[in-house]
């Protein structure tokens, strides 16, 4: 089992899992869960407020923004989505799926998603939610 820590957080493949099937609502089938590998910090999105990248088999890449406010996140929105996309394509992942945590997730939301849409694909996908349903038992939120 891989784990990614932050700090003394560690986030299970299960969580993780559990995470993207019914937070976010991927249908991908059972096997392509059975390879999940996350990586914090990730090089990927150097200089960027992400915060996680998770591979899940060879279809899916999540990144998590959780420890920059939105607002942070809104100003590099289009530098993230380019680098994630750039990541989905040369490692030949099917999605790319951006989650930013906010406290008042429908107001990010709003604001996010036009600038979202303008720099991403079909095969992207943003959620914005609370902190509190990110995997981890502690938000990282400030």
């Amino acid at each position: 089992m891989t784990e990614a820590e932050h700090g003394d957080e560690a986030v299970s493949d299960d969580r993780v899992t559990h995470f993207v099937r019914r937070t976010l609502g991927c249908s991908c089938p059972d096997e392509v869960f059975e390879r999940i590998h996350t990586v914090a910090g990730p090089e990927a999105f150097d200089k960027l407020p992400v915060d996680y990248r998770i591979e899940i088999g060879d279809r899916l890449l999540v990144a998590v923004c959780v420890t920059a406010p939105w607002r942070e996140v809104l100003h590099a929105l289009e530098a993230v989505v380019a680098a994630g996309r750039r990541y989905r394509d040369r490692n030949g992942f099917n999605r790319f799926r951006l989650v930013v945590a906010a406290q008042r997730a429908h107001e990010a939301q709003a604001v996010l998603q036009p600038v979202f849409d303008a720099a991403g694909d079909e095969k992207t996908h943003l959620h914005v939610l609370t902190p509190a349903a990110l995997p981890w038992r502690r938000p990282l939120l400030q």
